[in-house]
């Protein structure tokens, strides 16, 4: 893709011509990016920057810094800048005998967007205020309001920096899809800057490997009366047993028995056309389940998220079952083609039981629950997978589907609440 996207246009005897874009930069045109900057898409950083963003309205925009209308109103000094001309330089032209014919060109319509002052700018997205000032402003589902921040903000900091604009973003907990941008670079900065905008989206859009913030998770409830038991006797046993870690005798570590389910993928669902789509391609699968044998699962050892059993954060019980895989699989890539998921992954589901959670516990300095990573204790699971790794849940037939909404409880039953919750057969 090249840039910029609005080419200058020149003419030479007759025949009409376009500038060749800019390659490098000169201390005479400070509004042309480098050529180790140019325009292309970069690469992304797909880290969750959710905790680094946690109280603030948007990246720190520190690159470009907009002028005062006090300022603005102060005449530029002179440099010399590029300019477009109709006829050439002396001593420039075709060789003798080779000039082009004489043929008749026609006008060519300007493109042109009048501003609220009258000035007017070749590029229709970017309003010229005052004579120092070029703003624009573009709409973005902020589900990839993310991707453009970057982690840290680093994205965002690398396009102000590369264009000379300031970028705005909504603040963190805003659905509004607006990004405005401010340059008193020139228009051409902000033209840049909504054409680098427009290729990440584009890029994060074919890749699909956008990360939204989840609102809601597809999940088995495991309500068999056995696997509750099961689950309360091994929690008994972690807070009672001399053997066991003291990093493990936390009840806050434990979910309630009422919780306890098979986590199929993870949803970021904004609105009720979202989630009546959500609840049409489960109806749809269950309908093509319905018609096949009942499901068994047996759930029984554990395993963990990392390789260090001494600093652990998740444990879970493991899933066996035939068909049951095919059924996962299936409902996280019938919702992964209708732009449900929150978080794509390539890999199959791993299917798991979560048992203990270090999230639980998380606390901050004055003991208040977090949902920050830094506030998470891991705790050692050394003699739990040495001792009881093959640790046995029983087994159930697979019966439910539900879509629960992250961090909430259903009053009556203690489950999550949920907006789908049906029978397979």
């Amino acid at each position: 893709m090249s840039y910029p996207l609005y080419a200058e246009l020149y003419e030479i005897d007759g025949a009409i011509y376009r500038r060749p874009p800019y390659r490098g930069a000169t201390s005479q045109d400070n509004n042309k990016l480098p050529v180790y900057a140019g325009d292309t898409a970069d690469l992304y950083d797909d880290d969750d920057h959710e905790e680094e963003y946690q109280n603030d309205d948007g990246p720190d925009c520190t690159v470009c810094q907009i002028p005062s209308e006090a300022e603005a109103a102060k005449p530029e000094p002179a440099k010399a800048r590029a300019s477009s001309f109709t006829s050439p330089p002396p001593g420039f032209g075709p060789p003798p005998g080779l000039a082009p014919p004489t043929r008749a060109v026609p006008a060519r319509p300007s493109i042109v967007r009048p501003s609220a002052n009258g000035k007017a700018t070749t590029d229709p997205r970017v309003t010229q205020e005052g004579d120092r000032r070029w703003t624009a402003s573009t709409e973005v589902d902020p589900k990839f309001h993310g991707l453009l921040i970057g982690a840290k903000g680093k994205q965002a900091k690398e396009m102000e920096s590369a264009t000379q604009c300031r970028i705005t973003f909504p603040g963190r907990d805003s659905k509004s899809p607006i990004i405005r941008i401010v340059s008193s670079a020139g228009q051409e900065n902000v033209s840049r800057c909504l054409d680098r905008i427009e290729a990440l989206v584009i890029t994060g859009i074919k890749s699909g490997h956008i990360n939204k913030r989840p609102t809601h998770f597809a999940a088995i409830p495991c309500n068999d009366p056995w696997v509750r038991q099961r689950f309360l006797s091994f929690k008994e046993l972690m807070m009672t047993s001399k053997d066991v870690h003291p990093s493990c005798m936390m009840e806050a570590l434990f979910p309630s028995k009422l919780k306890l389910h098979l986590t199929i993928c993870m949803l970021q669902l904004q609105t009720d056309q979202e989630k009546d789509l959500a609840r049409k391609t489960m109806t749809m699968l269950k309908e093509k389940y319905a018609k096949r044998p009942p499901l068994a699962v047996r759930i029984d050892g554990f395993d963990i998220m990392n390789d260090d059993p001494t600093e652990v954060h998740v444990l879970f019980a493991k899933v066996h079952g035939g068909g049951v895989q095919e059924l996962v699989d299936d409902i996280k890539d019938e919702l992964h083609k209708a732009d449900l998921i929150a978080r794509v992954e390539k890999q199959k589901v791993k299917l798991h039981m979560t048992v203990m959670n270090s999230r639980y516990a998380a606390t901050d300095k004055d003991g208040n629950p977090s949902h920050t990573y830094k506030d998470r204790k891991p705790f050692d699971a050394s003699w739990i997978m040495r001792e009881h790794g093959d640790w046995d849940f029983g087994a159930f037939t697979l019966d439910r589907f539900t879509i629960c909404t992250l961090s909430t409880e259903d009053e009556k039953t203690g489950y999550y609440e949920c907006f789908f919750d049906e029978t397979l057969n």
